[in-house]
């Protein structure tokens, strides 16, 4: 069922959000909980909801929640402890980087790791770090820069809402 959103309640939706801190953002695929009620509209024949405010709490429990189940899920299988018992380099030189090309944050490793004056050997995976096509693309590109043999992984993303985050989580 469409949603329809107009300007008077647009203000109070938006400044529910900015009050949840604005860690939660309306993007295909989140689950949102909203109030409004139902109309139709006669000239276009459609049903719709007319949306009149917002839970942002909803979301930020279904995520939570969801992340707490994979968490437990990764330590029942022994996997949140693996990571320690891997050997590393003293100074890993070279370096896989997963982030979404040509973006500030990929700007700023890079950056980064210039001014280091270090041999940095950098493998780049170009992923997208939102949306729903984030996780799997972001776990394409940590496979993609672990075939090619680099010591650690840099996962970089950008500041954003815990909605936009939530693929790192997967």
């Amino acid at each position: 069922v469409p949603v329809g959103l107009f300007a008077t309640a647009r203000r109070r939706v938006n400044a529910r959000l900015t009050d949840a801190g604005g860690s939660v953002r309306m993007t295909d695929g989140t689950e949102v909980r909203l109030r409004g009620r139902l109309t139709f509209w006669d000239r276009g024949g459609r049903l719709q909801v007319q949306m009149s405010d917002i839970d942002p709490s909803f979301t930020l429990g279904r995520l939570a929640a969801d992340r707490e189940r994979l968490l437990r899920a990764l330590a029942a299988e022994g996997l949140l402890d693996r990571q320690a018992a891997l050997v590393r380099p003293l100074v890993p030189l070279r370096l896989g980087l997963v982030t979404s090309a040509g973006s500030a944050a990929e700007h700023d490793v890079l950056d980064e790791l210039r001014r280091s004056g270090l041999g940095f050997t950098v493998v780049r995976a170009g992923v997208r770090v939102q949306g729903p096509r984030a996780a799997r693309s972001v776990a394409w590109g940590l496979g993609a820069v672990a075939a090619r043999g680099v010591d650690v992984v840099l996962l970089v993303r950008g500041g954003g809402a815990t909605t936009d985050l939530a693929a790192f989580d997967s």
